[in-house]
């Protein structure tokens, strides 16, 4: 099966075909995953230049579409899409739910027999707020009935777009984790995390993630550990300044530690040297952090959110509801008195049978081949 991965976002710093392969892991990862579970695969990316190379048993193309990071919601890429069909794919995998009217023209622009799978990235249908709202579900509801199928990471992310009727009952989704991650623990970690136990988070300073109710859920947890540090990690910080208000409240004073952006290789030393995981996260489309902490053995204390009980499955670390600082504090006290190495174990048990881009990969392939199937049969 030839599959073509069809990617619309343009960092503006990737200024080279290399650059942006470094920065886009999980597309790279995904299509060579591909690769492995037996797909032919062909990458068209939009670029500020044409392109072409290939790496990892991959064809990627890179094809000239202007300078934006995203498309206008308007804006038909035609080059990319003549680029995919030149390919002559089996099926094409669009990424990304927020393309309507792209996805409308792709299908349009190909065979029949070609099968067309558009896959979720995190967030929300859009919501019938007032005229722009409305429109927005309009287009949704318009552009993405022309899909063949969907990729989401789990059933119950589908469930608010069913709901929006954007998903339709015809349009089968597929439960196929949306990334995976090749980070693994080092065997002697550099870092050294402050605590006993020591707790790492690692995400986004945002309300989405909720860094403030895990403060407040870890200082409930303190007196029934009094030697823990919660370590923070963060690539923005909206909600910086709160954090560091409330760290320093007497009951965290000195129980907090603000590490900052890291590299992938400082995180992996830092997952290894760690002892639990804790995230507050809202809403997700899957979870890297909390992939990359089960690939490096480290047990969670998440939210009850149905991406993170999809990347768990129910079976390591313990979960809590967004939100609830005291359900916070019992399932970091829980997976604490679990024990570190009983709660390594489970992870890496978790990782190796469900998450690993192996695994991603003939998740994917079988998805596609039932898709294919099925386009081929309605002809």
């Amino acid at each position: 099966m030839h599959v073509v991965i069809i990617s619309y976002p343009l960092p503006a710093a990737a200024r080279t075909p290399a650059a942006l392969l470094e920065q886009f892991h999980s597309l790279t990862g995904w299509a060579e995953a591909l690769v492995a579970a037996g797909a032919r695969v062909t990458v068209a990316q939009r670029f500020h230049h044409d392109a072409e190379l290939q790496r990892a048993g991959v064809r990627y193309l890179f094809v000239r579409d202007g300078a934006r990071p995203l498309p206008r919601a308007w804006q038909i890429p035609r080059r990319l899409h003549r680029a995919a069909l030149a390919a002559m794919p089996d099926l094409v995998h669009l990424q990304g739910l927020i393309f309507p009217l792209q996805t409308r023209a792709l299908r349009a622009a190909l065979p029949p027999r070609v099968a067309l799978a558009v896959q979720h990235h995190a967030g929300d249908p859009p919501a019938p707020n007032g005229p722009r709202g409305r429109l927005q579900l309009a287009l949704a509801r318009l552009g993405l009935a022309a899909a063949n199928g969907f990729l989401f990471t789990c059933e119950e992310l589908a469930a608010p777009w069913r709901a929006a009727g954007i998903v339709r009952a015809g349009q089968p989704v597929y439960p196929v984790l949306e990334a995976s991650t090749a980070l693994r623990a080092p065997a002697e970690p550099a870092a050294q995390l402050r605590g006993a136990p020591a707790l790492l988070w690692v995400g986004r300073l945002h309300p989405v993630k909720d860094p403030l109710t895990v403060l407040e859920g870890f200082a409930r947890a303190l007196p029934a550990l009094p030697g823990a540090v919660l370590s923070m990690a963060y690539g923005s910080e909206e909600l910086l300044a709160a954090v560091r208000e409330r760290a320093a409240r007497p009951d965290l004073a000195g129980r907090v530690e603000l590490l900052g952006r890291l590299a992938q290789p400082q995180l992996a030393h830092c997952y290894a040297a760690a002892d639990l995981f804790v995230l507050g996260s809202r809403r997700e489309g899957s979870g890297y952090a909390l992939i990359e902490a089960l690939a490096c053995g480290l047990p969670p204390a998440v939210t009850a959110i149905p991406a993170f009980r999809a990347v768990t499955g129910d079976s390591v670390g313990a979960h809590w509801q967004p939100g609830n600082a005291e359900a916070c504090a019992r399932a970091i006290t829980g997976v604490a008195a679990a024990g570190r190495e009983a709660g390594r174990a489970a992870a890496l048990r978790r990782f190796g049978a469900a998450l690993s881009w192996e695994q991603v990969g003939r998740d994917a392939v079988a998805a596609y081949a039932d898709l294919r199937g099925r386009q081929c049969a309605s002809r």
